[in-house]
């Protein structure tokens, strides 16, 4: 068979009907006989659309987990304001779920893959809000009893190994 040449403007304009008989069920061959094309062209042209999808893919796949963070910050945000305003315990769950969805969300919570010296300042980071919440006890401004971040990383499945 006799190969059609395709300027790019041709081609980019068959991409998108080329991958439509793909998606239902047409051989490459098939598709090629279609178009007056080789088999090989056809396989390039699927190859350049199944790239084009990863990339559109990965794209909705970033702008939703933008969307998501500006979310998580703003409510961690109302959160903030409402213990400044409060000092009821409540909120500051609030605001370390929101860390803890955003860390999540961002691929950063993984605790398997942390060094030693990356555990060692998480150990750390529990003792100081440990401290933050006897601080907070002793001015008389508690309204709960619990340890908010004890609670929040059991309920998370960490268990304290220090």
């Amino acid at each position: 068979m006799a190969e059609n040449v395709r300027t790019k403007a041709e081609r980019e304009s068959q991409l998108e009907q080329i991958a439509r008989y793909w998606v239902r069920g047409y051989t490459q061959q098939q598709i090629a006989n279609h178009y007056k094309l080789s088999q090989g062209q056809i396989s390039y042209d699927l190859k350049e659309v199944r790239e084009r999808w990863k990339q559109a893919t990965i794209e909705s796949y970033k702008e939703r987990v933008f969307a998501e963070v500006l979310l998580i910050n703003e409510v961690q945000q109302t959160a903030w304001k409402e213990w400044e305003e409060t000092f009821e315990p409540r909120f500051l769950q609030v605001v370390l779920k929101c860390s803890h969805q955003r860390s999540r969300l961002l691929g950063l919570y993984d605790m398997s893959n942390l060094s030693s010296l990356e555990r060692s300042n998480t150990r750390e980071q529990k003792h100081m809000m440990k401290q933050a919440q006897e601080a907070v006890k002793n001015l008389g401004l508690h309204g709960e009893s619990q340890d908010v971040e004890e609670v929040w990383l059991k309920e998370e499945g960490f268990e304290d190994h220090t």
